[in-house]
């Protein structure tokens, strides 16, 4: 049973055409579920979004990815650096359906990982202003590994995450 990333989604105010979406967590899934939500916003006239992240505590990293660059047109949208290459994820003009929309995001002391990385990347490009109070801060990424002879798991963090500004998301 796939439970679905986009909990709620509802126009705020017709008027002024303001929506809202409540992503509580990134699965594979999540982006397509977001265009699904926005684009039912947009037809009953949508203006602007309140993208609410709180509570949300991560998930798939591609799937925040691809959430960023449906509303960036260029540059890093996150960098991980660690003992290897360093590795740079970037916006790319093909596909940006909501460069337009004038978005806040909403961020709380849940809000960790992928919603961190998504929020860092819309607040550093000027695309969103971000609401709340300060996120969780995990900004590490993580190896899992296997050793079944001995039965136990090492969970080993192999590099951090940085924003477009080179931010850190690691709390500190």
């Amino acid at each position: 049973l796939l439970i679905p990333s986009v909990r709620r989604k509802r126009l705020l105010d017709p008027q002024l055409g303001v929506g809202y979406v409540a992503l509580k967590s990134f699965t594979n899934a999540t982006p397509a579920e977001f265009d699904e939500a926005l684009e039912g916003l947009r037809q009953r006239g949508m203006k602007g979004l309140v993208l609410d992240l709180r509570g949300n505590n991560g998930g798939v990293l591609s799937a925040a990815v691809e959430l960023a660059q449906r509303f960036l047109e260029e540059g890093v949208i996150t960098s991980t650096e660690g003992r290897g290459v360093p590795h740079v994820e970037r916006a790319d003009a093909e596909f940006t359906p909501y460069r337009d929309l004038p978005l806040v995001v909403l961020v709380d002391g849940s809000s960790a990982s992928a919603s961190e990385i998504l929020a860092g990347a819309l607040q550093d490009h000027r695309v969103a202003v971000l609401v709340g109070e300060p996120t969780y801060g995990k900004g590490v990424v993580q190896t899992i590994s296997r050793y079944p002879q001995e039965r136990a798991i090492a969970k080993v963090t192999t590099s951090y995450y940085y924003t477009p500004t080179h931010r850190s998301l690691e709390r500190g």
